[in-house]
């Protein structure tokens, strides 16, 4: 019979001696690497370029409602007084002598007759019924001869409480003659000039209690001397 062949036995692994390296090494292990901190979040910097645009926009919007206050306040008031002086210009008016003639039972107080340029209405308005305390009568005529309006106070309980009366005549040429005047009693009367052709005579009576009345408003007109 044939032999079998003898196993085969590996050879222990020769163990490495002292001072010697060993013949297999074990694995070297990756060194580990410091920890870094994380970084912080950079701040992006179109964010940052829009948020200075904003405050850009935001200080503009203050600076221009600064602006137009200014201008409310400084601006305003001096176009306000230019306009004021330009309306007065357009329409002077002047002081003429009070026509003391032929004017009978004249009394009371007047300040000085304005006279304008301006053009007034030929239109009467309707006139107004005072209350029974406050009741003044007025007569006015016109001298034919040369134009004189006389206005006479002939009674009333209210002659106590008027503060001014106010007489206004439009005349034919153009002319508004003005003229501010207080009875003192029954009879006094006071003129104003206008002309011999169509005139509108307006009195108008002012209280105290700060009430105002239109008591005469008609249209004198030319009457022919015979």
């Amino acid at each position: 019979m044939a032999e079998s062949p003898s196993p085969v036995v590996p050879e222990p692994a020769a163990m490495a001696g002292p001072g010697e390296p060993s013949p297999h090494p074990p694995p070297s292990q990756p060194a580990s690497e410091p920890e870094q901190d994380a970084p912080e979040p950079a701040i992006p910097q179109k964010a940052a370029a829009a948020g200075g645009k904003n405050t850009l926009i935001i200080a503009g919007i203050i600076g221009l409602l600064v602006i137009a206050a200014l201008a409310y306040v400084v601006v305003l008031p001096m176009l306000s007084a230019s306009n004021a002086t330009e309306e007065k210009t357009v329409s002077p008016s002047t002081t003429v002598p009070q026509y003391t003639g032929d004017a009978k039972n004249t009394g009371g107080t007047s300040n000085p007759v304005t006279q304008s340029a301006a053009s007034g209405s030929f239109k009467p308005l309707p006139t107004q019924i005072l209350p029974a305390n406050l009741e003044v009568v007025y007569q006015v005529e016109r001298d034919p001869r040369n134009g004189i309006v006389l206005v006479t106070f002939t009674g009333g309980p209210g002659l106590n409480g008027i503060s001014s009366t106010s007489i206004r005549v439009t005349r034919s040429d153009g002319q508004v003659v003005e003229k501010s005047w207080k009875p003192a009693r029954i009879g006094d009367s006071t003129t104003v000039q206008g002309t011999v052709m169509t005139d509108r005579v307006e009195v108008i009576t002012n209280f105290y209690n700060g009430e105002s009345y239109r008591c005469f408003d008609q249209i004198l007109e030319y009457r022919k001397r015979n």
